[in-house]
């Protein structure tokens, strides 16, 4: 077996152990995306990082259309990021992990 094909059956594996993992903790997850449904500035923030968005922006997209104080702000990016839904690509800039996909 070629170090490519490795790659693919080990990419193969992971990708069953991610859908595995989602279905034995549906309802959880079910829970997670309701409970940020409900709270105006966690949605705001799942609706700014479907792209790559920078801290900073999200902060001020925050505080500018009054969902959020400037430190709430960044408290609720460091939930929704410790919760696995948020993911920080490189520094200071988030995008959706794909958790709740």
């Amino acid at each position: 077996m070629s170090e490519q094909d490795l790659r693919k059956e080990e990419l193969r594996q992971l990708r069953l152990l991610v859908a595995l993992s989602k279905l034995s903790n549906k309802q959880a997850l079910r829970d997670l995306r309701t409970e940020i449904e409900g709270d105006s500035a966690a949605s705001k923030i799942m609706e700014l990082c479907k792209q790559e968005a920078v801290y900073g922006d999200i902060v001020k997209a925050l505080v500018d259309s009054k969902l959020a104080a400037e430190r709430t702000a960044q408290r609720k990016i460091a939930e929704l990021a410790d919760k696995g839904v948020l993911t920080q690509v490189k520094r200071g800039v988030y995008v959706l992990s794909g958790l709740l996909d």
